[in-house]
């Protein structure tokens, strides 16, 4: 008789099982920053529904967006303007964030997205004494795919850099 049930061998999908430890991580910070503070960190959950992981609504994200911060925050990190030109830092979240409507919107959404992400490390780790040599990858260098696995046995193709175990999460 076949098994009913298939096969749950960690191994077989340890790279999904990170990507989305990571990212319930995010969300789960990101709902617990916005939301008021909750008897038994209530505030700050994840439900189950059919179509996967929800939170109820979240006060203050009307609009979504991409964000960046240091921590701990190097002495005037929030004063520095950053790319492209419609992001800004939120003195109340103590964060820069770009609303995804203006990426959605730009001529290239990569390059103005990558203009972002690259402008608010340069201002952390300059300002944060960070070891660039280390840290850095030289320009030209592309980062690396490796095939992650899902349960139902499909692959996917899955950056490096979003590998839970490499981010230290």
């Amino acid at each position: 008789m076949p098994d009913a049930w298939p096969s749950l061998d960690l191994c077989d999908w340890n790279a999904t099982y990170d990507t989305l430890h990571m990212w319930t991580q995010i969300v789960g910070k990101t709902r617990l920053a916005l939301a008021p503070a909750e008897n038994h960190w209530w505030h700050a959950c994840l439900y189950a529904t059919p179509r996967g992981l929800t939170t109820s609504a979240i006060p203050n994200a009307e609009e979504p967006a991409f964000y960046a911060y240091a921590y701990p925050e190097p002495s005037g990190y929030s004063d520095h303007r950053v790319r492209p030109e419609r992001a800004f830092c939120s003195r109340e979240l103590r964060q820069f964030v770009l609303p995804y409507e203006v990426v959605r919107r730009a001529k290239s959404p990569d390059e103005t997205l990558l203009a972002f992400c690259q402008s608010t490390y340069d201002v952390a780790a300059d300002l944060g004494y960070w070891d660039r040599t280390a840290l850095d990858r030289p320009a030209g260098v592309e980062m690396t795919r490796r095939r992650a696995a899902i349960p139902n046995g499909q692959r996917s193709d899955t950056p490096n850099a979003i590998d839970g175990r490499r981010l230290g999460l």
